[in-house]
């Protein structure tokens, strides 16, 4: 954070024009892919960004993949049956040969795409994240609340927690394979109470009781994660997830409980619905699970991922 912004190498814009430095506005550059289903459905959300903010932001939203393939996305159908290029109101690019992904994404150490930059009014990177967390950022950052240093060390402190974790779990994997479980929840509970509020470190553990046949515990601290995250939509629908695929397949009612309260607190994603109706799917509830997966389809009539999981639910159904 505060490094120099490096110039853009786009290829083409096919949907407005790349930003320029030094218009001293605010520039939101994003990486992305048409694959990235949770990114797609925050497109229509830039576009009511770029309408709020006006000239104060510049966003462009860049991808690496062949021009045809963006084309095709931009031609396809969105939310409400419109073209997708027709109700973008912010610049998308295809990259030079990776050259300007390589800058941000490569350069910043970001472990993957999805990744979001803002730019602040004097051309440094001020932020750097989760796509999904930059509307409160860019906020606060025109706002002149944001603290560029601050959050500088914290992006530092959670690349090194990243880094130990994967050791720990190196170990953790060592011991369960040798069916230490005493170590492994050791080094488990260890990371747990060196991240409070994090409802990772206690989903992972759900999965090694598990493993080691302590089903009653992992249920117990699955109960325990949804409590904590009860009104979080995000890791609400994560939890019901990995409870689906990880902690409790077969006993999916904890998940099915999360995931519909996901749904309850952000009724527009369709993602929250799919992750509920393969929840419900689990439960043996196929009737429920093609009125959630329908609903995810409503709300996302582009993708091909939610039509094919409808599909072999109605064949399911019909066995």
């Amino acid at each position: 954070m505060g490094d120099k912004a490096p110039p853009f190498a786009v290829a083409e814009c096919l949907v407005g024009d790349t930003p320029k430095f030094g218009d001293s506005n605010v520039i939101v550059v994003e990486f992305w892919a048409t694959w990235c289903q949770p990114y797609v459905q925050q497109m229509a959300r830039r576009t009511e960004l770029q309408q709020r903010y006006k000239d104060r932001v510049q966003i462009i939203a860049i991808t690496a993949e062949p021009k045809q393939t963006l084309q095709r996305f931009l031609e396809s159908e969105g939310d409400y049956g419109q073209r997708r290029e027709s109700v973008f109101d912010f610049a998308v690019a295809i990259d030079n040969n990776s050259v300007t992904s390589n800058r941000y994404v490569r350069g910043s150490g970001a472990p993957r795409v999805p990744v979001s930059f803002i730019i602040g009014q004097d051309g440094r990177i001020e932020w750097m994240g989760d796509p999904a967390g930059l509307p409160v950022v860019l906020a606060s950052v025109l706002e002149g609340n944001w603290n560029r240093d601050a959050y500088r060390l914290t992006l530092a402190r959670e690349r090194k927690m990243i880094q130990q974790v994967a050791k720990d779990r190196q170990k953790i994997e060592k011991a369960a394979r040798e069916k230490d479980w005493d170590t492994a929840f050791e080094i488990l509970d260890t990371i747990i109470a060196d991240r409070p509020g994090m409802p990772e470190p206690k989903m992972v553990k759900a999965s090694y009781l598990r493993r080691a046949g302590l089903k009653d515990r992992a249920v117990v601290l699955m109960e325990e994660v949804v409590d904590e995250c009860w009104d979080d939509h995000p890791r609400l629908a994560m939890s019901a997830a990995y409870i689906s695929e990880h902690v409790l397949p077969g006993d999916a009612t904890l998940a099915v409980s999360a995931a519909k309260r996901a749904c309850d607190l952000r009724p527009e994603d369709a993602e929250y619905w799919s992750v509920l109706a393969r929840a419900e799917q689990l439960s043996g509830d196929l009737e429920a699970a093609l009125v959630s997966q329908r609903k995810a389809l409503s709300l996302d009539p582009g993708s091909r991922r939610r039509a094919e999981q409808l599909v072999v639910l109605e064949e399911l159904s019909r066995q």
